[in-house]
């Protein structure tokens, strides 16, 4: 088209069509007439996601725990049984009680894997249905499984490593349940020589895979302390001989150090060089002691705890 002289499409409009598709081709006038609404451009709808869920109306209102959950194992038992035979589980599940005076309850549970098993449904429900309050009754349910996933096929293995596995994701959703999973963090291992940026927390129940932790090249404590907390030095000392932390009085007894670490120039924050000491106190804290040399005056404090 720009070798024939034509610079905008404005200017196709102005040749006939049957010259355009003489020339141009049958596509060129098709794109054309759909542009100005003449030639139909039909879409292909996408298919509707599958929606795993089951509800039910009763005859009379019910309202004692022992009947919520009767109806529960039933609705979880129909929900479940199409997710197991798709060989799926959902991490979300929202069971809605309409009462007939308060109108619809939705009740959440999530799950840090996939789940497609009854009991662990119910037990997650157990306690948002304790705090339910239902004054006249509720006479319709309905539970949907939401975030659907894929189950991954795992062969049988020996050894403690799936229970343990297991175990976690049950206290994850458990947790995350009561306390929202925004709070539930796990700390992974992230490429830092300084101690408060050599590890990141996330969501626990985002993490698929469990993290690697290499072993560090010098040691550090099992405690850190971010920000370090100040120490009162009462007889002064490289590191102190004396000093009080937390309304106790230590004595140093034995010191190795300093370990000097400089800051990372590529990232914000405290740029300022640290000293680290391991101090072993008479009183038998083994502790970690930070300073910046060249400060006036010097003062101390307390980065980390070794067991």
């Amino acid at each position: 088209l720009v070798q024939s002289g034509l610079k905008t499409v404005g200017q196709l409009y102005e040749i006939k069509s049957s010259e355009l598709a003489r020339r141009f081709g049958l596509d060129l006038t098709k794109a054309l007439g759909t542009s100005t609404g003449r030639e139909p451009d039909p879409v292909s709808p996408a298919s509707a996601e599958t929606v795993y869920a089951a509800r039910m109306t009763l005859p009379d209102p019910i309202g004692f725990q022992s009947d919520l959950e009767n109806v529960l194992q039933r609705l979880a038992t129909s929900v479940c049984g199409r997710l197991q035979d798709q060989q799926k589980g959902a991490r979300r599940f929202v069971l809605t009680v309409r009462c007939v005076d308060t109108g619809d309850h939705p009740l959440t549970v999530g799950f840090a894997k996939p789940c497609f098993e009854v009991q662990r449904i119910l037990q997650q429900f157990a306690r948002p249905l304790d705090d339910l309050k239902i004054e006249f009754g509720a006479d319709w349910f309905r539970l949907e499984a939401q975030s659907v996933e894929p189950i991954r096929q795992r062969q049988m293995q020996i050894g403690e490593r799936v229970d343990r596995a297991d175990a976690r994701a049950r206290a994850i959703s458990t947790l995350g349940n009561r306390i929202g999973f925004d709070h539930v963090l796990r700390f992974g291992p992230h490429e830092s020589h300084l101690p408060e940026r050599s590890f990141v927390a996330t969501l626990a129940v985002n993490r698929q895979t469990n993290p690697v932790w290499k072993r560090p090249k010098r040691t550090r404590p099992i405690r850190l302390y971010t920000p370090p907390e100040y120490l009162r030095v009462t007889e002064a000392g490289r590191p102190p001989i004396r000093f009080e932390w937390r309304r106790k009085s230590y004595q140093t007894v034995v010191a190795k150090g300093p370990e000097r670490l400089t800051a990372e120039w590529w990232c914000a924050g405290d740029m300022r060089t640290r000293d680290y000491w391991r101090v072993e106190t008479e009183e038998g804290a083994r502790l970690w002691l930070l300073t910046y040399p060249g400060a006036e005056p010097p003062y101390w404090y307390v980065a980390g705890l070794f067991p």
